[in-house]
């Protein structure tokens, strides 16, 4: 699957090159959750249909030769959301205007603006209960049926140490913004 992605890939950024348009086109590359059966996410936790970073941690990558400077990796968290943000900011639309979920990206990938990551949330339903995740910063927190947990990404990716207990104040926070956002209209078209 890998090698035949990296030649279709390879094809329409020829494609690009041949017709003159790579300057003038924003390429986007992602996926919408982690991987499924043969893959090995580590270090990781789980993977897909899980809200854990190895189901929803999941490569972006944007290429414009024509407003993007040299690649640089950004260490920012972002979700699908940004992505349409940042589209319609980079067709022109003035994206403060509309009320989107996401936020364009266009001034820190085109600019090198800082852009002020969002409280990120997440539900998933299963057949045994509901998945519930929040992210702010480097702090995530995930209801897993009756479990609560509090990660520090920044420190442990794997989600290994849970510090629910050790940081009650975090854990309440983002606790109350995911459960404020659950009663918004907005969450209720994920």
């Amino acid at each position: 699957m890998v090698e035949a992605m990296d030649d279709g890939i390879g094809r329409v950024l020829t494609r690009l090159d041949e017709l003159g348009l790579t300057d003038n086109t924003l390429v986007i590359f992602t996926y919408d959750h982690g991987g499924q059966d043969l893959v090995r996410s580590d270090p990781l936790f789980h993977g897909f249909g899980t809200l854990w970073e190895g189901g929803i941690r999941v490569p972006l990558l944007m290429r414009w030769p024509g407003r993007f400077e040299n690649a640089r990796e950004i260490d920012r968290p972002s979700i699908a959301m940004d992505v349409t943000a940042t589209i319609l900011d980079a067709a022109g639309r003035n994206t403060a205007s509309l009320d989107l979920d996401g936020t364009s990206l266009m001034p820190l990938l085109a600019d090198g603006v800082e852009v002020p990551a969002e409280t990120l949330f997440w539900r998933f339903r299963t057949q045994r209960h509901a998945m519930l995740a929040a992210r702010r910063g480097k702090w995530k927190y995930v209801n897993d049926g009756d479990a609560r947990f509090l990660f520090d990404l920044e420190a442990d990716v794997g989600e290994r140490s849970n510090q629910f207990f050790r940081q009650p104040e975090i854990a309440a926070e983002l606790r109350n913004a995911l459960t404020e956002w659950g009663q918004s209209p907005a969450s209720e078209s994920d």
